[in-house]
């Protein structure tokens, strides 16, 4: 039998959520503010460290690009008999 798609999931999940006898929260708990307080945080600092770890690679894909260019430099300079 072949796997569901995802929509069909949660199609099926949706459907057994309302045949359920749990009636829906009205209002938002502490408890789901300090979930969202908490991945808040999380994702500000996984965009921090993303946003370095991209500066990093462009300082050293700009540092790699210049030696190219140096080499490049150094080899018409001294011709082909290196």
């Amino acid at each position: 039998m072949p796997t569901p798609t995802c929509g069909k999931r949660i199609e099926t999940l949706r459907g057994q959520q309302r045949t359920t006898d749990r009636p829906a929260p009205q209002t938002p708990s502490v408890e789901d503010g300090t979930v969202i307080h908490t991945l808040t945080e999380a994702l500000r600092r996984e965009r921090t460290t993303h946003r370095e770890r991209v500066q990093e690679l462009e300082q050293r894909l700009a540092a790699a690009h210049g030696e190219i260019l140096r080499l490049q430099r150094v080899l018409q300079s001294n011709g082909p008999g290196l």
